[in-house]
């Protein structure tokens, strides 16, 4: 019987990638959750969000179809590029 195990050590989450400095924060019961006038503005049932920081899409993909995707999926294409590269 053969497995397949993809591991790895890094994540990504609302206070960014994983270094020291988010290991410390998480530690703190911090989550880069925040309550964010914007999205009241847009009536959506939440204003709570967890935004990146420092994740800018063009640097990861400058390509036109990319950029025209939704901020969700261009984050969501990121994630995986970096558990592939991770694993």
């Amino acid at each position: 019987m053969e497995s397949t195990v993809i591991s790895g050590m890094s994540f990504l989450s609302s206070l960014g990638e994983m270094n020291e400095y988010t290991i410390e924060d998480i530690f703190n019961g911090q989550t880069g959750i925040a309550v964010n006038q914007t999205y009241f503005d847009l009536g959506l049932n939440s204003g709570k969000v967890g935004s990146v920081k420092n994740f800018e899409p063009r640097n990861f993909n400058s390509t036109s179809a990319f950029l025209r995707l939704p901020a969700s999926y261009q984050f969501a294409l990121y994630v995986v590029d970096q558990v592939i590269k991770d694993a």
